[in-house]
């Protein structure tokens, strides 16, 4: 971005050239990264902090992100990508909301506003933002903000972002499907009503996006924003499962963790729970011994045997679409839904899987 060096130091901009000296080759006439990670560190704010910098090549992003993931969770961020060189970069502040005390946000709950970097974060960019949280805190379910920005030839999407680490890959990989091409996105911190800190996440997308495509692209961004991440994540990731699958399976591990049930051996918990006159009583040492068993299945455990047997998810979502999904074009009845309930039986019983 322009203002990059329009603040960069001297010292600061000879370590930054030097790096890419340094990394790149000619090949076939052309000037070129090498395929390994450039890290660079410069100087952001007129000598006070030090931010940084890190670029990756089409080869190395993913190995970077995975390194980087842990490292960024709460600073203020950016992210660019080159579809002509395929080249990413990342721009890391170094303050976080933890840094300061909640009584320093003051006239603003958002880090920008302490960081009083207004050449980076002007004016009319801090006022959106500002705009979006009262809308996203008034808002039953996950708000989203859409922008078509003709100057730039790009859509703007806003959203909420609380995750406990960046979701950069997921995004990227969410928009791919859609045939979109993301080109940078923003994570802007902010001081949250619970004393913890959140983000709002702003992502840029090449082109314009058409109604049909804009609607189908935030029905799954609010699904995702709705979700509980587990690592069944990484096969949609890897193309193991599509986007439908890995919700479902996700919400499969989580329900499975909530209602699995070990029945007892020990008679004597049956006879003391029969004995018991008053409900009250009865639903109370119900819920302590399903606790008690369902323990021998930690979600450790669950994610590791979906992972063994995506197969099944992904069957059990096939099932699932042709009984629910809104606009099917026909519904599975009941005598197909028990033909696929044997097949499944088939399944899973020779794998002899005991759960």
């Amino acid at each position: 971005p322009k203002y990059f060096f329009e603040h960069i130091q001297k010292d600061s901009l000879s370590h930054l050239l030097k790096s890419i000296a340094t990394s790149i080759k000619i090949v076939d006439g052309s000037v070129t990264l090498y395929g390994k990670v450039a890290n660079i560190d410069f100087d952001l704010s007129h000598g006070s902090t030090v931010g940084r910098v890190r670029v990756a090549t089409e080869e190395t992003r993913d190995s970077m992100e995975l390194v980087l993931e842990s490292q960024i969770a709460g600073h203020r961020r950016e992210y660019y990508f080159s579809p002509e060189s395929k080249y990413s970069t990342y721009i890391i502040r170094p303050e976080t909301v933890a840094d300061f005390s909640k009584e320093t946000f003051t006239d603003s709950r958002f880090l920008f506003s302490i960081a009083g970097d207004y050449a980076i974060t002007p004016e009319p960019t801090r006022k959106r933002y500002e705009q979006f949280l009262r809308y996203h805190e008034e808002a039953v379910v996950p708000h989203i903000e859409v922008f078509n920005l003709p100057e730039t030839g790009e859509t703007r999407i806003m959203f909420n972002s609380d995750f406990e680490k960046p979701q950069l890959p997921l995004f990227r990989k969410l928009l791919e499907d859609h045939g979109l091409i993301l080109v940078r996105a923003y994570w802007e911190p902010y001081l949250t009503k619970h004393d913890v800190s959140s983000s709002v996440c702003a992502l840029y997308i090449q082109g314009e996006l058409t109604r049909t495509k804009e609607a189908a692209l935030l029905a799954d961004l609010r699904s995702f924003l709705s979700f509980s991440l587990s690592g069944i994540k990484y096969h949609f990731l890897s193309g193991a499962l599509n986007f439908n699958e890995m919700l479902f399976g996700g919400n499969a591990i989580d329900f499975t963790h909530l209602f699995i049930y070990k029945e007892s051996e020990n008679a004597t918990d049956r006879e003391i729970l029969e004995s018991l006159t008053a409900k009250a009583h009865q639903d109370a040492f119900a819920k302590r011994l399903q606790s008690s068993n369902k323990s021998i299945y930690d979600i450790q455990l669950i994610e590791e045997t979906v992972t063994r047997n995506l197969d099944l998810i992904k069957f059990l979502y096939s099932v699932f679409e042709q009984r629910f999904k809104p606009d099917a074009p026909q519904r599975l009845g009941d005598e197909e839904l028990e033909k696929k309930w044997r097949v499944f039986d088939k399944m899973i019983t020779s794998r002899f899987i005991d759960f």
